[in-house]
């Protein structure tokens, strides 16, 4: 029997299949993962470590790997989805029966649509902060169909997740916690160890370890090298880690306002380490194990020289993976010949037999570093920052995509999502033909349904020519992603074209939920109220933002309206006096004081205002000309003579 072994470090969970060390004949592997340092979400403080730890005692006397080889260690920004599942396909693809593999996860887990995406998600490296279905996260779906497609070769299969770690809220937040471990929680058929249970969180203590560990790592680690042991066999059984987490991780909790409690779960009998008494011994006198990561590369799963046998594919290979490194991927001018980059070699290999051994491995390290650019410039987007419009870039980045669709078929496990991208950064051309973009998108839709970016691309399609398809395309985006800030943007800027003034208020408050203190928001909220001749909710709104940021013109401007409109023209002068002061040539501000004093009567000082406002832009004398506040001087001859 096959024995293979998934230890992921997210809420926690541990999964095994059958008895772990029944058997002497098996070669063991291990993917081991942990991210600390995030690129676009909440940092942790010692998952990385937690990962190291792992990896140590894998190699200890007490664990049960000797060759480093036989692992792949992912370390904060080489911990990426497509670096994890490259590695995960290379054992579907080369582990033989009675193997054992470890998968090991320390790092964030969420779910970001309860209903929709119950799996939820592994939180990788450059995960965006929300939107996890545009990439750079592992579906948990995966994982699962991972771990079922390895029972049915009847291998044994352990998942140890932590990542639900406390006070780190991502896109689902606590409830996005809970449901991620609930969801683990119902996988049938697979053993797990879960370093804690719905509604709980995974507490990390500077005191433990060296400088600072989480708690369910530390204690697991404890436990297999010996001090789950309870008795004295010199084997440890599920039964016996169970009872050494809850005991070790309930004491050391207990003081927090929720406790930890880990879940263990399916056939307690099952013995998942050996003791080695040297290894006990050193952990009983209090000797702690230092963590380094200097001593650590990112290498693992690399070929045997005398299994390929020809010494000039192993040369090709090593030039390969320096392209790789140094990010030299294509011939990037198509006008002139290059042999210098990771391409060249990997066609120039794929002719070769004795490349056959590793020809997989190179493709998947390529499509990973083939996809880097075009899923940072996604991040960047759904970040809502500023991106220039690199013409040179894009154009690198449909490159690097068109070149992954040329070395993968639809057999190959990311086909959908990279054939989407490209086909997205393809129809994103501003050339694009119009006439043609909507079926590209509906393609990309049939491609990944539940991706909420092309739902969001349809309605932008749709938003000069049908609001109602607008507004029902940002309703399926945002039942992927309910947070995700741009489609709540643009859904409240819909309902506000259609007047939909209550709802539209309803979803900026939903991003006020998510950033309580942007004055922007509360400008929007206010501007709502002020065209639904609410005036005095305007000014309460526009006043909170106020209070963030006292001088922000926007705010100062609709609420110096919102007085007009309440006819508080004193008020209304003071707010529009207070913009100029900040930026005097600030031509609404103008306007606007050229309406408040002509609802005033104040005819002279009417006459400057609009003088000022047309000196700094003329196309507000056709404003002027069709403007309510001027009725009364429509008929005098030097407002007519003014406007002229």
């Amino acid at each position: 029997m096959k024995k293979i072994f998934f230890i992921l470090v997210l809420p926690t969970f541990f999964l095994f299949q059958h008895n772990v060390l029944s058997q002497t004949k098996h070669r063991t592997f291990a993917i081991v993962v942990g991210i600390s340092k995030y690129q676009n979400v909440p940092s942790l403080l010692h998952a990385d470590k937690d990962a190291i730890s792992f990896y140590n005692y894998l190699l200890s006397p007490a664990g049960p790997i000797r060759d480093s080889n036989d692992i792949k260690l992912f370390i904060n920004e080489n911990a990426t989805s497509y670096n994890i599942i490259s590695a995960m396909e290379y054992l579907m693809m080369n582990s033989r029966e009675s193997d054992r593999i470890f998968f090991y996860f320390a790092g964030h887990g969420d779910v970001e649509n309860k209903t929709a995406m119950k799996m939820g998600y592994l939180i990788c490296y450059s995960s965006p902060k929300t939107c996890y279905p545009a990439g750079g996260c592992i579906d948990m779906n995966y994982i699962q169909n991972f771990a079922r497609t390895l029972n049915d070769k009847k291998d044994t299969v352990v998942i140890i997740l932590d990542a639900c770690r406390a006070g780190k809220l991502l896109s689902g937040g606590e409830e996005g916690k809970t449901a991620f471990s609930i969801a683990v929680n119902e996988w049938k058929g697979i053993t797990k160890i879960l370093s804690s249970q719905p509604g709980e969180s995974s507490y990390e203590k500077e005191e433990l370890g060296d400088g600072g560990a989480g708690v369910f790592t530390h204690y697991l680690v404890r436990g297999l090298k010996g001090l789950a042991d309870y008795n004295h066999d010199n084997v440890i059984t599920l039964k016996e880690i169970r009872r050494f987490l809850e005991d070790s991780i309930e004491n050391e909790t207990k003081n927090e306002i929720k406790s930890q409690n880990p879940l263990v779960c399916c056939d307690l009998n099952n013995i998942i380490a050996n003791v080695d008494t040297l290894v006990l011994e050193d952990l009983k006198i209090g000797k702690h194990e230092k963590i380094s990561y200097s001593s650590l590369t990112n290498k693992g799963f690399e070929p045997v020289p005398e299994d390929i046998g020809a010494e000039e594919v192993l040369i090709d290979y090593d030039k390969f993976n320096t392209f790789i490194q140094q990010k030299k991927l294509i011939n990037y001018d198509s006008s002139s010949f290059s042999d210098s980059n990771a391409l060249f070699i990997y066609n120039q290999l794929k002719k070769t037999k004795q490349a056959n051994l590793i020809i997989n491995s190179m493709r998947n390290n390529f499509i990973s570093a083939l996809m880097f650019n075009a899923q940072k410039s996604m991040n960047n987007w759904l970040n809502n920052a500023n991106i220039s419009d690199d013409s040179l870039q894009t154009i690198k980045i449909l490159k690097e995509l068109s070149t992954a669709m040329n070395i993968i078929d639809s057999t190959y496990y990311a086909y959908h999502h990279i054939k989407a991208t490209y086909l997205m950064w393809t129809y994103d051309l501003p050339n694009f033909p119009e006439d043609k973009k909507e079926k590209k998108i509906r393609e990309c839709i049939e491609l990944e349904p539940n991706n909420p970016i092309f739902y969001f691309d349809l309605a932008l399609y749709y938003d000069k020519k049908n609001l109602d398809s607008t507004l029902k395309f940002y309703n399926i985006a945002l039942n992927f992603s309910p947070k995700w800030l741009g489609a709540i943007f643009n859904k409240a800027i819909v309902l506000r074209k259609l007047k939909f003034w209550d709802q539209s208020n309803t979803m900026f408050k939903r991003w006020l939920e998510i950033k309580p203190n942007d004055p922007y928001l509360f400008y929007q909220i206010g501007y709502n109220f002020l065209m639904a001749d609410s005036c005095e909710k305007a000014i309460e709104y526009l006043d909170k933002g106020l209070d963030f940021k006292p001088y922000y013109l926007l705010s100062l401007n609709y609420k110096g309206l919102a007085f007009l409109k309440c006819n508080k023209n004193v008020e209304a002068l003071d707010c529009f006096d207070k913009v100029l002061e900040i930026e005097p040539k600030n031509v609404n501000a103008h306007y606007n004081k050229a309406c408040t004093f002509s609802k005033m009567r104040e005819k002279g000082k009417m006459i400057e205002a609009l003088h000022q406002a047309f000196n700094l832009n003329i196309k507000f004398k056709e404003l002027a000309r069709k403007d309510e506040d001027f009725k009364f001087y429509w008929e005098d001859s030097d407002f007519k003579t003014l406007i002229k």
